[in-house]
């Protein structure tokens, strides 16, 4: 049965191809060199060294093949693939909301993006979050309630929406 391709922005697929890139070449590099210098002290039973080098490479080399897997099962996402005025992939979201017991609007920007460029701290929320998927294909002027896993919920009025790149 063939994976369901996970969609992603034009600027996370460069995201991802660059930090494959840097595994494969200078952290690869990096890396062998700390082995061999290891290797030149002599006795690697109780070579400290060598022993966090080894362990250096093993987990450079893991991320190298998830990136491989996660590069090989996605799908990018342009604008073009949906309406100029709608949310979606690459899109950046001004939302406003009133906070509980305020009567004051709040606003808040999302960009949202593919799961594997999910960032909540720098406000990049996935399309298949609760939040994410609230606002997908929603244009300005249009309001989402979304069910949040605590059990709340919160409606969200869309302001504005631009294009991200």
């Amino acid at each position: 049965m063939e994976k369901k391709k996970q969609q992603i922005t034009r600027s996370g697929l460069r995201d991802l191809e660059e930090e494959l890139r840097r595994h494969e070449n200078e952290d690869r590099e990096e890396i062998n060199q700390a082995i061999k210098e290891a290797k030149a002290q002599g006795d690697l039973s109780e070579n400290a060294e060598y022993e966090a080098a080894r362990e250096a490479q093993r987990k450079n080399e893991e991320r190298i093949a998830e990136l491989t897997e996660i590069l090989h099962n996605i799908e990018v996402v342009d604008d073009e693939d949906f309406g100029v005025d709608e949310v979606s992939l690459g899109k950046k979201v001004v939302v406003s909301y009133t906070k509980d017991g305020s009567k004051t609007k709040e606003k808040r920007t999302f960009y949202i993006v593919g799961t594997q460029e999910a960032d909540s701290r720098n406000g990049k929320i996935s399309n298949e979050s609760p939040v994410g998927s609230a606002l997908l294909k929603k244009k300005k002027g249009d309001s989402v309630v979304v069910e949040l896993p605590n059990g709340k919920s919160i409606k969200y009025k869309i302001v504005s929406i631009e294009s991200e790149e």
